[in-house]
């Protein structure tokens, strides 16, 4: 009996396990091999130089300016959406009339694919009659229109409002939802104590969201990381490489420039950077979700 159990336990696991190996540990390895290969994508030889990719992708201009980027992507992506999520989780929570048209005025735009995000925002960032700009010149504020996606001071921070406009949804919803799980006894009890909303907030509320920052902090700081369509759509990573992140480098630099085995090399620096972010966080956020449940 134990080994006809232990049988059906594997046979169960036998797909699962499969998808598993074929679906992210052989691409992983078979990128990881063709870091090291010289190959354009349609020749049928590939040629070994061993640690030359990294070296060249190391010492490209574009690839340090994406890196930079995706640093400033992540610091904002694990500040400000989050942010604003819980002031407005924090906000609608009170439960007054209407809240819930307004929640679903929040969270539509998290709906909509970032490709036509991107179109959408393309249309009010266009320099000539794009609607921001011309909203500028109709109140007096003329001098203030300008090329926002091809100002290479403004660019990201003009990708960044739109990821806002798109991306503050999740968070709001993740924590709104992680208030609703609050006993209330417990802030009434905080109230009758005299404490303060700030205080209330501060060792009662924040501490018990601990579970939904998680999942915040952790889907944010991968969206930073591996962002790709929002930019790609709206400059392509220029003027210059001045908008650009890891993500789109490696495709321009595998699917325009046909150096393949330089374009595994940077998807190998992304996925060792995703785990240098990733892994120390959800450790730590782990411990202290299970310490909050104990």
């Amino acid at each position: 009996m134990r080994q006809r159990r232990n049988l059906s336990a594997m046979m169960f696991l036998a797909l699962p396990v499969g998808l598993f190996i074929a679906f992210f540990v052989y691409p992983i390895c078979y990128t990881l091999y063709l870091s090291f290969m010289s190959w354009n994508g349609f020749s049928p030889q590939m040629n070994p130089v061993g640690l030359y990719n990294y070296h060249m992708i190391v010492n490209s201009v574009g690839f340090r300016q994406a890196l930079m980027n995706n640093t400033l992507w992540l610091a904002f992506q694990v500040m400000i959406p989050p942010g604003l999520g819980l002031a407005l989780a924090l906000l609608l929570n009170k439960g007054f009339r209407g809240h819930g048209i307004f929640e679903t005025i929040i969270f539509i735009p998290n709906t909509i694919t970032m490709v036509a995000v991107a179109t959408i925002w393309g249309w009010l960032y266009v320099p000539g009659g794009g609607l921001l700009n011309e909203v500028l010149r109709g109140i007096g504020l003329a001098g203030w229109a300008q090329n926002w996606l091809g100002n290479p001071r403004i660019a990201t921070f003009s990708i960044m409002i739109c990821a806002i406009w798109a991306g503050v949804g999740f968070s709001f919803i993740i924590y709104l939802a992680g208030l609703k799980t609050i006993p209330g006894s417990l802030i009434e009890a905080a109230k009758i104590d005299g404490a303060s909303f700030i205080a209330s907030f501060r060792h009662v509320i924040w501490p018990m969201l601990a579970p939904s920052t998680a999942i915040v902090y952790a889907l944010q700081a991968l969206g930073a990381i591996k962002l790709f369509d929002l930019i790609y759509s709206l400059t392509g990573g220029g003027p210059a490489y001045f908008t650009t992140v890891l993500a789109v480098f490696m495709y321009d630099i595998s699917f325009t420039r046909f150096q393949m085995g330089q374009g595994a090399a940077t998807a190998i620096v992304l996925l060792l950077v995703s785990a240098v972010v990733i892994t120390p966080y959800l450790l730590y956020s782990l411990q202290k979700v299970e310490g909050i449940r104990q």
